[in-house]
C-alpha cells in the first residue's frame, strides 16, 4: 500500500519522467516496474520510467516497462531527456535484489541515444543520472557534435551543487524537496542555445507552502497509519547523531542475539535524534527505512581482523581495536543482511550463519524503545538494553564499545 500511495502522489505531481535509482531496487525492482504493466488494478504511472543503462545481467536487454529517453514538448521547443543510473551502484543495493541485473556506463548510453534525439529534432538534450557524477560527468561533458548534451542533472549524494564540466552546466538540487534546481535556456532566432542560467532555490518561502490537494491526500494516508505509527514511545534528553545511534543499534543487535560483536553500516542509519524529539513509529522508519533483518555468524579472530582491516574503516564509522581480538578464538557476530550479502568474506568464512527473518531491525528498535519506556523517563545511549536479560549476561561478560561497534571479550 505504501508504494501505491507514493505512486498516487507522483501522478498528482505530474512528473514528466522518473529516472530509476538504487533505492528503487530495495524491495525488488518489480515493485516499480508493475506501474507500467498495463494492469490498472495494481496502479499505473502517468509518466515514463527511464533506465537507459539498466540491463538484465549478461545482456544488453533493458528492463521491461522502461525506456531509455523521453522527448518533451515545452512550448515550441523539444527537450530530450536520457535517464541513467550510476555505474557500479550495484554495490549500494542488497545483493539478492540486484543479482539478476547490471548497470552499464552512463556515458555509453549518452553516446548511443543523444544522436537519436538530435535526429528527432530535440533543441535541448539533458542527461539525468541517479549518480554523484564524479566520474561520468567529465566524460559526458566532453562529448561533441551529435553526441553532445546541453545540461547534466545528478542526484544521489543529497547535495546542492551548481558546477560546470567542460563548459556544460551541472546541477544537483539536494534532497527531500529542500531545494529546487532551475535552468533557464536562452535561444537565438535560429534556435541555437546562446545562454544558460542555473539556480538552486533553497530559501524561497514557496518551498514551505503546502499544496492543498497533496496535503489532503497525505493526511488521508496519515490517518490510516496513525494508530500504528503515530504514538510517541519515548524521547531522548539530548542530541544523538547518526554515528552514535549506529553504535547503539550495533549494541542492540549483539545483545539481542547473544553475539560478541554487533555492527551497523553508516548508510543503514539515515537520521539521528534531536533532544526531546518524540520517537514514534514514523521516526523509526526515518532512521531505519529499509527492511533489513539481523544476520548472525561465527568468524575466527583471524578472519574477523582481516575483514575489519579491509572494510571496517570504509564501511563503518571506524574499525574495531583489532589488537583485542585473539586470532585463534571464534567470535559470534551480528550485523544486518545488507552487510552480510555485500561482503563475500562473511559468506566465505562465516560459519553457523543464521538469517533472522523474525528480527527486522526496525521492529527490534521499536520493541526495545517500548521496553525502555517502561523503566526510563528518557531514551539514552547508556540505558540498559532490555531486549534480553542483560543483567545475567553482563555478570560474566566485560562489555566494550568502540566507534560504531560493540563487542564482548
Amino acid at each position: 500500500d505504501y508504494g501505491r500511495w507514493t505512486l498516487d502522489l507522483f501522478n498528482l505531481m505530474e512528473f514528466d519522467c522518473f529516472v530509476i535509482g538504487n533505492h528503487e531496487f530495495d524491495w525488488g525492482i518489480e515493485e516499480i516496474l508493475k506501474y507500467h504493466d498495463g494492469i490498472k488494478e495494481n496502479g499505473e504511472a502517468n509518466f515514463p520510467l527511464l533506465a537507459a543503462n539498466v540491463f538484465y545481467k549478461g545482456t544488453d536487454t533493458m528492463l521491461e516497462n522502461t525506456v531509455p529517453y523521453v522527448v518533451l514538448d515545452k512550448g515550441d521547443k523539444k527537450v530530450g531527456v536520457i535517464g541513467t543510473i550510476g555505474y557500479r551502484l550495484e554495490s549500494t543495493i542488497i545483493t539478492y535484489n540486484i543479482e539478476d541485473y547490471e548497470f552499464g556506463k552512463p556515458q555509453d548510453s549518452i553516446k548511443k541515444y543523444a544522436p537519436k534525439l538530435r535526429n528527432l529534432g530535440c533543441d535541448v538534450i539533458i542527461s539525468v543520472s541517479h549518480d554523484s557524477g564524479n566520474t561520468a560527468n567529465s566524460y559526458i561533458s566532453s562529448l561533441k557534435n551529435e553526441e553532445k548534451v546541453d545540461l547534466i542533472l545528478n542526484a544521489h549524494d543529497h547535495v546542492i551543487k551548481i558546477d560546470s564540466s567542460n563548459g556544460i552546466p551541472v546541477l544537483e538540487a539536494g534532497s527531500d524537496g529542500r531545494a529546487i534546481g532551475s535552468v533557464l535556456f536562452k535561444f537565438d532566432i535560429n534556435g541555437k542555445i546562446i545562454d544558460k542560467k542555473l539556480d538552486n532555490i533553497s530559501s524561497d518561502p514557496l518551498l514551505n507552502v503546502k499544496n492543498e490537494e497533496i496535503d489532503l491526500m497525505i493526511n488521508q494516508y496519515k490517518n490510516l497509519l496513525d494508530e500504528e505509527f503515530g504514538k510517541s514511545i519515548i524521547s531522548p534528553s539530548y542530541y544523538i547523531n547518526k554515528n552514535e545511534l549506529s553504535t547503539w543499534i550495533g549494541k542492540l543487535m549483539a545483545i539481542a542475539t547473544s553475539s560478541s560483536l554487533g555492527f551497523q553500516n553508516s548508510g543503514g542509519t539515515r537520521e539521528g535524534l534531536y533532544a526531546y524529539q518524540p520517537i514514534d513509529g514514523y521516526k523509526i522508519f526515518d532512521i531505519l527505512p529499509f527492511d533489513n533483518v539481523v544476520v548472525t555468524l561465527e568468524l575466527s579472530g583471524a578472519n574477523l581482523v582481516s575483514f575489519l582491516s579491509s572494510y571496517g574503516t570504509d564501511t563503518y564509522y571506524a574499525g574495531i581495536d583489532v589488537g583485542q581480538i585473539s586470532s585463534q578464538a571464534i567470535y559470534k557476530i551480528a550485523t544486518n543482511d545488507y552487510i552480510y550479502y555485500k561482503y563475500s568474506t562473511l559468506q566465505k568464512y562465516g560459519q553457523n550463519v543464521k538469517i533472522h527473518d523474525d528480527l527486522v531491525l526496525r521492529d527490534l528498535m521499536k520493541e526495545e524503545l517500548e521496553l525502555q519506556s517502561q523503566y526510563e523517563e528518557y531514551f539514552s545511549l547508556n540505558n540498559q538494553i532490555r531486549t534480553t536479560n542483560v543483567n545475567a549476561l553482563l555478570s560474566f561478560l566485560n562489555v566494550n564499545v568502540a566507534n560504531g561497534f560493540v563487542y564482548y571479550s
